[in-house]
């Protein structure tokens, strides 16, 4: 996002955009309803895009999206930097969002730890394209950080069914498509027990907690979840029906 685009916040990422590109998916494919997989922050847009568009949805797979109310960043320093800025700047997200990222000398040491993998103490090239992602880092649009920071996470709108975007209440309970909610058991940024509790604002019959044995960058990153973890969400999206 760029100076102009401050005003952006979870109305036009979820109405406009994300809405945009399921109708895109809809009509290339022929169907009515597309299955969509969402990992933390998309995860949430997706959540969010679910509730105000459920007859759009065909499965839902939240990974790794805190749910719980969350008082990490208080909504006054977001504020502050959004007068300063207009944007959240991409240092800032790097400095505070990614903070447990360490320097580039101990990031082999890091992506060993986290992924569970010691060989990659000795691999290079892996390492430095992890620095290459962590350091990629975009601003956010002013407008969707107060969203999310001050209303989703820090008065818990979402979790209490408070939330408005676009005009509308985002209520979990119009949730009826059937839903994943996979969670990492040694995700430090998004504890499992920090998400857990969605499942029980859904409305759908088919609703169901997969807490899978990794940290927040495994899931996506590591052996263990490229062999069992995604062979797994896809055996699932296959033989489960709407």
């Amino acid at each position: 996002p760029h100076t102009e685009h401050a005003s952006r916040g979870l109305d036009a990422y979820v109405n406009h955009d994300l809405r945009r590109a399921v109708d895109c998916i809809r009509e290339r494919e022929q169907v009515d309803r597309v299955s969509i997989v969402g990992i933390c922050f998309g995860g949430l847009l997706a959540l969010i895009y679910t509730a105000l568009h459920s007859e759009t949805v065909a499965h839902l797979v939240p990974v790794a999206v805190g749910f719980e109310k969350r008082q990490i960043i208080p909504p006054m320093l977001i504020e502050q930097t959004i007068l300063m800025n207009r944007n959240v700047p991409a240092w800032w997200v790097r400095n505070v969002v990614n903070a447990r990222v360490p320097a580039p000398a101990l990031i082999p040491q890091y992506l060993a730890t986290e992924l569970h993998e010691p060989e990659l103490q000795r691999s290079g090239r892996i390492c430095a394209k992890l620095e290459q992602w962590i350091n990629s880092d975009l601003p956010f649009a002013g407008q969707l950080a107060r969203d999310i920071i001050r209303d989703v996470y820090w008065d818990g709108q979402l979790a209490d069914g408070r939330l408005r975007v676009g005009g509308r209440r985002v209520s979990l309970a119009q949730i009826h498509c059937p839903v994943l909610n996979i969670s990492g058991s040694q995700d430090q940024l998004v504890p499992p027990k920090s998400t857990q509790r969605l499942i029980q604002c859904l409305g759908s019959v088919y609703a169901r907690n997969f807490v899978f044995p990794s940290s927040h960058i495994g899931l996506i990153a590591s052996r263990d979840a490229c062999e069992e973890l995604w062979p797994r969400v896809c055996m699932w999206l296959k033989i489960i029906d709407y």
